[in-house]
Parts: structure tokens; sequence; C-alpha cells
């Protein structure tokens, strides 16, 4: 693939893996059991700063900090799923291709071959539990409380039917999801981009944080960089609230924005 003239990134997440890390729910006990909660790590429990929605919550930062890490110790749990189902599986097939396998009894052959060709799936529940969508000063910006996944309340999210890397391949978990291995991660690979980059935060984005913006700008590997805020627009660059109505769509601020930088950079055409 040639190399670009220019990088503009818009409202980036910092890979499939990393956001999963703020949003995996620690809480959960058994993988099997949707339901099972560890009360202590819930961002629910009223004992731990909750309060309904929406009115925002106010979480401890040592708490937080805790949570931050029993998120971690959950991707690392589902890898090593992830890893056992794939073993698994190795296994069966080498057992399908071994000189033995015509040997064995019919009963076995069977067993092995069925195995071999069988993928498990994992099936990964709660995944939409990110303390800063009901706590506004974690990482503070213009966003609401909520989230952009999840109507109203975002523990109807992270309960519901939907949610994040619900449904996943073993190796679709490592290689996209998983905030433990995979290599998918921004801030590694935009050391590479050295083209002039921009980087623009939507600031009442309810998923995007500004300390994830500037770690991409930290991170980035071209000299001629700069992170531009676009002022109470979400996500999807529809305004925020009633400050941003004030304003010009968000989608014409943010053109008004990208074009002067790309002109100083390559000339009007």
């Amino acid at each position: 693939m040639p190399e670009g003239d220019l990088y503009i990134a818009v409202a980036a997440h910092l890979g499939e893996g990393r956001f999963m890390l703020n949003v995996i729910d620690p809480s959960v006990l058994d993988e099997n059991d949707p339901t099972a909660v560890d009360h202590e790590w819930d961002m629910y429990n009223p004992a731990n700063g909750y309060r309904p929605f929406p009115e925002p919550s106010h979480y401890d930062r040592q708490w937080l900090a805790e949570y931050r890490k029993r998120q971690v110790a959950r991707s690392h749990r589902l890898d090593t799923i992830a890893r056992e189902h794939i073993a698994e599986h190795a296994y069966f097939r080498n057992q399908l291709r071994d000189p033995g396998y015509a040997a064995l009894p019919e009963a076995a052959r069977g067993m092995v071959a069925r195995r071999a060709r069988l993928w498990k799936y994992m099936v990964i529940y709660r995944t939409l539990a990110n303390p800063a969508y009901l706590d506004p000063t974690i990482d503070p910006s213009n966003r609401p409380v909520g989230s952009i996944f999840s109507p109203a309340d975002p523990i109807i999210g992270n309960y519901g039917p939907g949610g994040l890397a619900r449904t996943m391949t073993p190796r679709g978990w490592l290689s996209t999801w998983s905030g433990t291995s995979s290599q998918a991660e921004l801030p590694d690979t935009i050391r590479h981009v050295t083209v002039p980059t921009l980087i623009v935060f939507a600031d009442g984005d309810c998923d995007i944080f500004p300390a994830e913006q500037e770690e991409l700008l930290e991170k980035s590997g071209a000299e001629d960089k700069l992170l531009r805020t676009l002022p109470w627009a979400d996500h999807y660059l529809y305004p925020v609230g009633e400050e941003g109505k004030k304003l010009a769509d968000p989608r014409e601020r943010l053109i008004e924005m990208i074009i002067p930088w790309i002109e100083e950079r390559l000339g009007s055409r």
C-alpha cells in the first residue's frame, strides 16, 4: 500500500482491545452465568458510588483503580479460555492426522473426527461497564452521562441482548477484542505513522476520552502533529446539549477545521 500524504483521526478509539479494557465488567463471577455478580466490584452497587440514572454517580478513585486492574484480570482469564479452546482443537486435529488414527476403534475415531472439526465459540457477557459512563468527573469532558451503546441507563447495554464481543471464536477474541492479547492497538501502530497527523477529539463523546486522544498525540511518530477539539459534538458528530445547539453543525465545524489544515500542507487544488 502506498504511503498516504496525511493522516486524520476523528473521534478515534485506541483499538478494540483497549476499548474493551475500559468497558468489560470485572464483577462477573462465572463466565457461564451472566447474572452472577461480585457486588464489591459492581459499578451498579450503591455502596460503590452508584446513583440511579440519570443522576451522576461518583466512584472513589482507589476503588476505580482496583476496578481497572480487575478488568485486566478478567481479560486475561478470557485469554486463557480462548487458548484452551485452541489447544483442544489442535490436539484433536493432530489426532485425526496421526498414523495411528486408522487403528483406533470406530467409536474413538468418530469422537476424534467430530472434535477435530468442531470449533468452540466463546459467549462473553457484560461488556459495557465503564464507570466513566456514569461518573463525568472521570477524565472529564462535555459528554452527557450515558453511553452511545445503550439507550438511557448503560446497564441496559451491559445486560441486554446485544453487547460488544458477545459471540467470538477464540482466535477472534485474541486478535481483536482482547486488550491483553490483541496487537491492534493504535497507540502502538501510530508510532509508525510519520506523515503530518491531525487528531480531532469530539468532546461530547461518551465513549472516547480526552486522555486517550492525548496519548495518541504523544505516541504519534509524526513531527508535524496536532490535537484539536471539536466542542459539544458527540461520537457521531451530532450536537450535544443546549450548548451544542447554539453552535453550527459539528460536521460543518469539522470541515472548517480540516480543510485549512490540509491546504497548509498540500496547498489548495
